[in-house]
């Protein structure tokens, strides 16, 4: 299961495109997001969510097989392990 690392520490902006920008407050320092990671991240503000979880929520948005979105998913959940912003427990 991954979950966001603490509520309140990361802050998401979403564009008019669909992308975002994610600001973490502790380490100051800001990630460009696309689309789907936005869809990931607001999946995750829902709570903790499993692999099979976010691969589905992102399958279903973009109509994409769901072992790519699981591939597409997890590489951005590693990204934001890196960042602090998500922990698996």
């Amino acid at each position: 299961m991954f979950q966001i690392a603490s509520a309140g520490d990361c802050l998401l902006t979403t564009l008019p495109d669909g992308s975002g920008v994610l600001l973490n407050v502790q380490t100051r320092r800001y990630v460009a997001i696309n689309a789907t990671g936005v869809c990931v991240w607001q999946a995750l503000g829902r709570g903790p969510q499993s692999a099979d979880d976010l691969a589905a929520v992102v399958a279903t948005r973009f109509e994409v097989d769901v072992e790519t979105a699981r591939r597409d998913a997890l590489e951005f959940v590693a990204a934001l392990q890196l960042e602090r912003a998500v922990i698996r427990e």
